[in-house]
C-alpha cells in the first residue's frame, strides 16, 4: 500500500509540475496605439505577470505574450487587476516591465515585486525571516511623472548581549528587528497633509495602507467636487487564495484486526459525516490543491468469527472513531463534470479499551465534482484507507481497512 501512495502521490506532483499552468480570464491588453483588444488573459503569480502577458482572443486560437515593450498594458475585467508598461528605477538599475496598478489618478500608485537574493545573510546569527527572496515595492507618481518609492526590507533577527539577558542568565537573547524606513518615506513625500503624516506612524506595510495614503492625498488636493480617481484596485492583499468547504454523508465499510486472546478480524458497516477544506491558488496551478479532511463514524461488531481454525468470541466490539487525512487533490478545473483523484496521510482514532487508540496510514480515492453553480459543487467520492500500528496487549501490528462511498456537497 505504501507504494501504490508513493506513486500517487508522485504522479500528482509530476502532472502538476510539468502541465502547462493555465488560469485565463476575460480581459483586454492596451496596444502601443491606444487600442483595446478584448480577450482573455492568463493570470498568474504577481512576478509573472510582472514580466509577461499573455493573450488569446478566445480558447481556440493560441496564446501571444508579449513584453512590457510590445504593449501599453492589459487588464483583467472580473478580478480588477491592471498592469501597464513602465519604467522604473530599483538599486540603481532602470528596468522596463508591468507594474501594477492601484490607483489611477492625479497621484497614481502602482506596485512592483523585485527579486532580491542580497537579503539571504549567511551570518548566523543574524537572520532575515519572513522572507521569500522578494522585496516587495510601491510606487507613487505625481502628475509631473516624479516617481516616489517605497520599500520595506525583511525582518531580521539579531543576537544581543544585554542586561536582561544577563540577569536571566543567558549569554545572548533574540531581538526581532523591523524595518520602518517606509513610514518616514511616506512623511517626506506627503509633508503638507497631516492626515497621511500623523498616522504614518502606525500604518502598515500592505496594499490597502498604500491605497489608503493616495486616497487621502487626492482627498486633501481635489477640491473640484469630482472623483479624481480614475481607478483603485479592487481586492487589496488578496493574491489569488482560494478557500471551500465541503460537507458530506456516506458509508463506511471497515476491516478490522488485531490481538487480543487471538488473532481478531471482524467486518463493519457504518454511516459516515464529515467535512472537507480544500485550499488551492489557481495563479500557480488551476489543478492541484491542498485538502484537509475530517469525518466521524463507528466501529460495531458483536458476533464470533472464525479466525486461524479456531472461533472466538469477543464481548461487543463498539467504538465511535474519528478520523483526518490530509494530502493533495488533482482536479479538472473545466466544465460542470469535474473527475478529481486525491492521496495523503490519514489517522484513525478509536476509544476502544482493547485496541491502539490510533493508528497511521494513507489514503486515496476517484470521484468527480458536479458544479451546480460558479462556485458550488455537489461532490461524489470512494475513498479507501489503510492504517496499521502495534496491537495494545501483544507485540504485534493491529490493521484497518476501509472503504467509503461519500456525496456531498461544497461551497
Amino acid at each position: 500500500m505504501r507504494k501504490t501512495l508513493l506513486i500517487l502521490l508522485f504522479a500528482l506532483s509530476a502532472g502538476s509540475l510539468f502541465a502547462q499552468l493555465k488560469n485565463f480570464k476575460s480581459g483586454y491588453v492596451i496596444t502601443v496605439q491606444g487600442d483595446t483588444v478584448f480577450g482573455q488573459l492568463n493570470l498568474r503569480t504577481d512576478k509573472i505577470n510582472q514580466e509577461q502577458c499573455s493573450f488569446r482572443k478566445n480558447p481556440e486560437e493560441n496564446v501571444v505574450v508579449y513584453k512590457p515593450n510590445d504593449i501599453k498594458g492589459y487588464y483583467f475585467i472580473d478580478d480588477g487587476k491592471y498592469y501597464i508598461s513602465k519604467e522604473i528605477e530599483i538599486k540603481g538599475e532602470t528596468l522596463n516591465v508591468f507594474v501594477e496598478y492601484l490607483v489611477k489618478g492625479m497621484m497614481n500608485l502602482y506596485y512592483y515585486t523585485y527579486k532580491d537574493d542580497s537579503y539571504f545573510d549567511s551570518d548566523n546569527e543574524n537572520q532575515y525571516i519572513d522572507y521569500d527572496g522578494y522585496i516587495r515595492y510601491y510606487f507613487f507618481e505625481d502628475e509631473n511623472g516624479k516617481m516616489m518609492p517605497v520599500s520595506k526590507k525583511p525582518n531580521k533577527v539579531e543576537r544581543r548581549q544585554d542586561v536582561r539577558s544577563l540577569i536571566e542568565g543567558e549569554s545572548y537573547r533574540n531581538y526581532i528587528i523591523k524595518d520602518n524606513i517606509y513610514k518616514k518615506a511616506i512623511k517626506a513625500y506627503f509633508p503638507g497633509i497631516k492626515e497621511i503624516a500623523n498616522k504614518a506612524d502606525n500604518m502598515e506595510f500592505t496594499q490597502k495602507s498604500m491605497i489608503n495614503v493616495a486616497e487621502k492625498y487626492h482627498n486633501a488636493v481635489c477640491t473640484t467636487g469630482e472623483e479624481c480617481i480614475v481607478f483603485r484596485r479592487k481586492k487589496p492583499d488578496y493574491y489569488g487564495e482560494v478557500f471551500k468547504i465541503a460537507v458530506y454523508t456516506g458509508a463506511q465499510f471497515t476491516n478490522y484486526r488485531f490481538i487480543y486472546d487471538d488473532y481478531v478480524q471482524f467486518n463493519s458497516f457504518s454511516p459516515l459525516l464529515g467535512f472537507e477544506m480544500t485550499f488551492k491558488n489557481p495563479r500557480w496551478t488551476n489543478q492541484l490543491a491542498w485538502q484537509i479532511d475530517a469525518s466521524i463514524s463507528m466501529i460495531y461488531n458483536n458476533k464470533q468469527d472464525l479466525v486461524s481454525q479456531n472461533y472466538i468470541w469477543i464481548r461487543e466490539y463498539k467504538t465511535i472513531t474519528p478520523a483526518i487525512q490530509t494530502g493533495f487533490q488533482y482536479i479538472y478545473p473545466k466544465d460542470k463534470f469535474r473527475p478529481t483523484i486525491g492521496a495523503g496521510i490519514a489517522i484513525l482514532f478509536n476509544f476502544s479499551k482493547i485496541t491502539n487508540p490510533y493508528l497511521v496510514g494513507g489514503y486515496c480515492y476517484a470521484g468527480f465534482d458536479y458544479m451546480v453553480k460558479k462556485k458550488s459543487a455537489l461532490i461524489f467520492r470512494l475513498n479507501f484507507k489503510g492504517f496499521s500500528g502495534r496491537s495494545k496487549f501483544k507485540d504485534n501490528k493491529e490493521n484497518a481497512y476501509q472503504f467509503e462511498a461519500k456525496v456531498g456537497y461544497a461551497f
